[in-house]
């Protein structure tokens, strides 16, 4: 049987179950680049767990955990974000990918919620191999305007966006520079736009 046919029937048949746009999107990304690879099914597959996989496997962790303990630096490859566990950072990202001989593409937005009070959306970064050119993996983040590191900012004039005297009176204040700066939040009423205030996301 063609691979492309059996991909499309099945690609299909979730169409048919009512699965939403995005999931039938990223069924496609990842199924359809397979049947350039594999354009015929084999009819009878190989056991995909044999104990030279098992082998591989271990020893793949076994350098991983090498590379987390000899390589990457804490605090600028990973490290502890406030409220969670540990985290791997763009920075050691990058290493272990590079270590695979990958590399990363373009993100891909899954998501995306603009609705005047935050801004919320779900980025994919697919990675793909320098030798064969394919995709072999991913990496989804999220982040949103209404996490504590993106909902507020310091401003030295709360007034421009809107805000009275009594609320700017019970605002949280800092010293910068010799300046005095308010703590204000783009969900508060009184604000504009987050995405008319020229805000950004980082990933």
């Amino acid at each position: 049987m063609r691979t492309e046919q059996a991909i499309r029937e099945f690609i299909a048949s979730r169409i048919a179950a009512n699965l939403s746009p995005a999931t039938i999107s990223w069924y496609k990304d990842r199924l359809l680049p397979l049947a350039k690879s594999c354009p015929t099914l084999p009819h009878r597959p190989e056991p995909m767990v044999t104990p030279q996989y098992i082998e591989q496997t271990k020893q793949s962790f076994a350098l991983l955990r090498e590379l987390v303990r000899d390589v990457l630096v804490r605090d600028r490859d990973y490290g502890r974000v406030p409220g969670t566990g540990n985290f791997l950072w763009d920075p050691g990202a990058s290493q272990i990918i590079g270590s695979f001989n990958c590399y990363p593409g373009h993100r891909r937005i899954l998501s995306l919620v603009d609705d005047g009070q935050k801004i919320s959306v779900i980025v994919e970064v697919p990675i793909f191999s320098r030798g064969t050119g394919n995709e072999v993996g991913s990496g989804i983040g999220a982040s949103s305007t209404m996490e504590t590191r993106h909902k507020y900012r310091w401003e030295e004039n709360p007034q421009v966006w809107g805000y009275s005297e009594e609320a700017i009176k019970t605002f949280k204040t800092r010293e910068k520079e010799g300046k005095i700066e308010d703590r204000i939040s783009y969900s508060e009423p009184g604000t504009q736009r987050a995405s008319q205030c020229g805000y950004k996301i980082g990933f």
